[in-house]
Formats: C-alpha cells, sequence, structure tokens
C-alpha cells in the first residue's frame, strides 16, 4: 500500500514537472519526465531496501546510466534541423538501440534474463520470428 501511494504522489509530480517545463518547449516535458522517472526510481529503491537488506544498487545505477546516455543522444537528435516525423522517428530508433547496448553491455541485464525473454516471445505469434531474429542479434552484443 505504501508503494503504490507512494507511486501516485510520484506520478503525479511528474505530471506538474512536465506541464511546468512544457510551458518552455518539447523537450522540457522530457527532461520533466526523466527526472521523475529517477525520482520514483531512486526513492522507491530506499523504500525496498529498508524493507529488504540485500538490496545491490548495480542494476539500477546501470538502467539509471542507460537513461541518461538515451535521453543526451535523443537530445541531439531532436536538435537537427529536419523535419518532425524524421526526428521522431530517429528518436525511436535511436532511443531504443543507445538504451537496448547501454543495458546489454553494462550487464544490467543476465543470461538468465536474457532467456526468460527469449522463452517469452512465443505470446507475439506470427511476429515471433521477426522477433527471433532481433533477439538473437541482441544476444550477440
Amino acid at each position: 500500500k505504501e508503494q503504490a501511494l507512494l507511486s501516485i504522489g510520484l506520478c503525479s509530480i511528474s505530471v506538474v514537472l512536465s506541464l511546468i517545463f512544457g510551458l518552455f518547449s518539447v523537450e522540457g516535458i522530457a527532461v520533466a519526465n526523466t527526472i521523475g522517472l529517477a525520482g520514483v526510481v531512486f526513492v522507491q529503491y530506499l523504500i525496498l531496501k529498508q524493507q529488504v537488506g540485500g538490496v545491490h544498487p548495480g542494476p539500477i545505477v546501470k538502467f539509471c546510466f542507460s537513461t541518461a546516455v538515451m535521453c543526451g543522444i535523443i537530445w541531439l537528435i531532436l536538435q537537427l534541423d529536419t523535419k518532425d516525423a524524421v526526428k521522431v522517428f530517429s528518436s525511436v530508433i535511436g532511443g531504443i538501440v543507445v538504451y537496448t547496448f547501454c543495458v546489454l553491455k553494462t550487464g544490467a541485464v543476465s543470461e538468465e534474463d536474457l532467456d526468460m525473454i527469449h522463452r517469452g516471445l512465443f505470446v507475439f505469434g506470427p511476429l515471433r520470428k521477426i522477433l527471433e531474429h532481433v533477439f538473437i542479434w541482441l544476444k550477440r552484443i
């Protein structure tokens, strides 16, 4: 119950930050969401650490690092002088590539995690074959 209430409060703060930063630019909304997410992760970690004695912050730090790198790359893409559709498409693809690469290279996802995800691909039905090729590529990274 405490976690749920905390999540609601932190998400509300994120919405307020988005509204305030959104007055300046679309990038402001992205920054507000990133700050809000970092706050949620940090506070959730502190509360979890109080309840469970042996929580290691390593994976959390790695995910936060990956998110920071991804945000920087997307910010650079948004500075390009191109059409908005190109910026959005490039940002989505760039974010996926950078985030995936960072998460896999920093070891935030273990081999067991990857095997579990691989076994769960069957739920995608016909898309499974395409996802299998993507997954094989990701495991090589």
